[in-house]
């Protein structure tokens, strides 16, 4: 699957990738993850991430990189890129907010 920068991305429940799969999110993608309004009763306590068993490649560039953030309600919630046993993750040119990126049980943030 590819994402591009022709539609707006969003990430609004757990994502996986899986086994033999390869993601690819291009240059000027943006992504967003989380819907809704922190604490609506009526909305589901949801917090997205993506884990990575297959192939995530998110490949922007120096003058158009990719943009993975939250929805503005959740500005102080993290982006989560997790990669389990056996998975590839390649970051290139990316802009991400509040990231945790890394393999599940040995999460790094940065």
């Amino acid at each position: 699957m590819i994402l591009t920068k022709d539609y707006y991305w969003i990430v609004s429940n757990p994502s996986l990738v899986t086994e033999g799969t390869l993601l690819s999110i291009t240059e000027g993608t943006q992504l967003q993850f989380y819907t809704g309004e922190p604490g609506d009763p009526y909305a589901e306590n949801i917090h997205p991430f993506i884990q990575v068993a297959g192939s995530l490649q998110i490949q922007g560039t120096p003058d158009d990189p990719v943009e993975i953030f939250t929805s503005i309600n959740w500005n102080e919630y993290p982006i989560q890129i997790r990669q389990i046993l056996g998975g590839y993750s390649a970051i290139q040119y990316a802009k991400v907010i509040n990231p945790i990126i890394g393999h599940q049980g040995e999460i790094f943030s940065g």
